[in-house]
Parts: C-alpha cells; structure tokens; sequence
C-alpha cells in the first residue's frame, strides 16, 4: 500500500494514532491489577507481601516522574513527533522486559522503563497534537488523548 500523503494530512486520523499514547498509563494499571492475585504470578514472585506489591505497582508511576521530568528537554532537542516515537519504543523495552521478568528486580525495571514511557506521552502527545491541527478543531483533537 505505501504512503498516502491523504491520510497523512488527515487531522483526525494522525491525532486519533497519537493519543493512542494516553492509553497506554490505563492499560498498565489496569492489567497490573489483574494480575496481583494470579497464580502464577505469585508463584514465580514469591508470593509477594503487601509492601513487595505496592513498590512493584508503584515502579510504573515513578517511572511518570522521570519521563515528565525528562520530557521538556526531549521534545525541545529532538522534537514533538520524534519525542512520541521515542516513548513508543521505549514502552516496547518496557513491556518486553515485564513480559520476561523472572524476579522483582527485573518486573520493578520493566515497570520504570514503561512509566518514562508514559510520562513521555502524557506530556508530548497533547502538544504535538495541538500542532498538528487546525485550531477550529484543536479542542476535539487534544480531547482524544482523555
């Protein structure tokens, strides 16, 4: 199929496929929770108790504040766009590194990598978005990242 320059230029889809990144801060809190009480998770984690489990839910918002932290001087050197394509390959390291983990420390790692991933997003993805559009649309456009 190739490049499609109509597609490209098009404001809806290219802002719909940015605030893909205002998912991903849900996705992560909501398939942790799944998986606290799975049998396999506590068998391969020791049987975590509640002060194993709370840091290893709050490595991923940790993570946030770096990559909210990170972000101003990110989206200024290499800009917007490249700035959320960055955070989507970062989150991949992330989630791969959580997927494999074998023991706490490499779930905890996995957990940061993704959160500077979603600090990342959250910041850049409404900005880049609100340049990309017209501004008789930019509030329905910049809404999508909600």
């Amino acid at each position: 199929m190739g490049y499609s320059a109509r597609i490209a230029s098009n404001p809806y889809v290219v802002g719909s496929f940015a605030c893909i990144g205002g998912g991903l801060f849900g996705l992560d809190i909501s398939s942790m929770s799944g998986v606290l009480s799975n049998p396999a998770y506590l068998r391969v984690f020791n049987k975590p108790g509640p002060g194993a489990q709370g840091a290893m839910v709050a490595a991923m918002p940790a993570g946030s504040l770096i990559g909210a932290l990170l972000v101003t001087q990110l989206a200024d050197r290499l800009g917007r766009k490249k700035t959320v394509i960055l955070a989507g390959m970062i989150w991949v390291i992330g989630s791969i590194l959580q997927c494999a983990s074998i023991n706490r420390g490499m779930l905890v790692v996995g957990r940061i990598v993704s959160g500077i991933s979603v600090g990342l997003s959250s910041a850049v993805v409404p900005i880049y978005q609100s340049e990309i559009t017209p501004p008789s649309i930019r509030g329905r456009i910049v809404s999508l990242q909600q």
